[in-house]
């Protein structure tokens, strides 16, 4: 039976290249708020598909992007918070998604992704009130990171709208001889384009 489904998924989901392009932000970091530009190209074959994500967001602007939170404790209490800015992010995942269920005029699907990839970091040294050489050391650094992703998509004659989690995980150096595990979430809205 659970090969009869199988062969049904594959016959169900149209083969085929897809491009998207959208727009997110980490909702897990309490101390920055940033925005990531995301550009996706991937190739359906059935229900499994691969897929390759760029995600960019400006690495510094100053302190415009700190929380409340990092505001009061650098600026009010002296307190120094570790604070790194993802500045570019890419990834190569597999997807499985499942065969698309029509809802009016739309085809609406949902699915899984994984795979691996890389974040460059950047330190804010000045939250963190250490411009020492050891500081500097791991100011700037790429990572090697495990990515899953949730994806819903709907789409209608060919374009549509995805939702999408993608859940970023590396380790950090910090001041040269600190390791801190990392896991950025990022919700992502975007167009969906199928070719």
């Amino acid at each position: 039976m659970l090969l009869t489904a199988l062969l049904f998924g594959f016959s169900a989901q149209a083969e085929g290249l897809n491009v998207g392009v959208g727009l997110g932000t980490n909702y897990n970091d309490p101390f920055v708020s940033q925005v990531f530009a995301r550009w996706d190209v991937g190739y359906q074959f059935g229900i499994l598909g691969v897929e390759g994500s760029v995600m960019y967001s400006q690495e510094r602007v100053e302190n415009q992007d700190w929380t409340a939170l990092t505001t009061q404790l650098v600026d009010y209490n002296n307190i120094s918070p570790d604070i790194s800015r993802a500045g570019l992010g890419a990834d190569i995942q597999a997807v499985l998604m499942t065969p698309p269920s029509t809802a009016g005029a739309a085809n609406v699907s949902a699915g899984v992704a994984f795979g691996l990839g890389m974040v460059h970091t950047v330190d804010d040294l000045e939250a963190l009130g250490d411009e020492s050489a050891r500081a500097q050391a791991t100011e700037i650094q790429n990572h090697p990171a495990m990515v899953t992703s949730l994806i819903s998509q709907a789409t209608w004659s060919g374009v549509g709208l995805q939702l999408r989690v993608d859940s970023v995980a590396y380790t950090e150096i910090i001041q040269t001889d600190t390791e801190e595990k990392k896991r950025m979430n990022v919700l992502s809205l975007g167009w969906l384009f199928d070719f």
